[in-house]
């Protein structure tokens, strides 16, 4: 029996210094797939309380990469059309879906910026308007945990008494709001006068951004290796 035990045990230590070794060149794929810039500047501008106008500005590129862009799909927010452009001109993109998110693909350049504009036309007076977020991260500012984000949201003089709900935003002393980031929010959602038209309610559930396959992949990964993890280190030599 003993003998048997130590094989087992040389196979399961094998199979967990595999696991090791792997680790650091998984993490190393992941880094190289970065999104090559360290900052990013959003501007969002509310008119007539039914359109928002967004720009988005990454400066500078660092170098070339097939990146792509995630919107996610929102009650009652229509997105579109998207523009990518950098200085050497406009670029193309191919859209497609995976469940509520558009995914846009496009090859970029090294270049001194990369600036995506696009409209979302809203109905009710809860509105989202979805962010073009990169599909990998971006990269980390030196000494700092994460890239730095900008977000401003501004409102014209017809929704001057419209708000802003998530995420958190301070008066920037100009007229619109202002936040600093680490990471770009998937979507600002703002509140607009409750006397205009409105044609749509807004539907919560159906909108959670893939968490529901996110906990499930969760569930099935801890199903997995807790018994593995108790058949490896619960097990006493016999």
């Amino acid at each position: 029996m003993r003998p048997l035990s130590r094989r087992r045990s040389a196979r399961a230590w094998r199979a967990l210094a595999i696991v090791a070794l792997a680790l650091p060149a998984a993490r190393g794929e992941a880094a190289a797939a970065d999104f090559p810039a360290q900052s990013a500047r959003i501007d969002i501008t509310i008119v007539d309380a039914t359109t928002a106008t967004v720009w988005e500005t990454y400066e500078p590129v660092a170098d070339d990469n097939d990146a792509g862009f995630e919107l996610l799909d929102e009650p009652c927010s229509t997105v579109g059309p998207v523009a990518f452009r950098s200085e050497s001109g406009a670029l193309t993109y191919q859209p497609s879906k995976r469940g509520p998110w558009t995914l846009l693909h496009v090859n970029i350049h090294a270049s001194d910026f990369l600036q995506v504009e696009y409209q979302v036309r809203f109905d009710g007076t809860d509105a989202s308007v979805p962010i073009a977020v990169p599909s990998a991260p971006l990269r980390s500012q030196p000494q700092s945990r994460g890239a730095l984000v900008t977000l401003r949201v501004a409102f014209d003089a017809s929704t001057k008494e419209g708000s802003i709900v998530l995420p958190r935003f301070e008066p920037d002393g100009s007229g619109g709001w202002t936040a600093h980031m680490l990471a770009i929010p998937s979507s600002v959602r703002v509140r607009l006068p409750a006397d205009r038209p409105s044609t749509c309610g807004r539907i919560l559930a159906g909108s959670t951004g893939g968490l529901e396959w996110r906990f499930w992949i969760f569930v099935a990964t801890m199903a997995t290796w807790i018994p593995i993890y108790f058949w490896l280190f619960g097990r006493k030599d016999a």
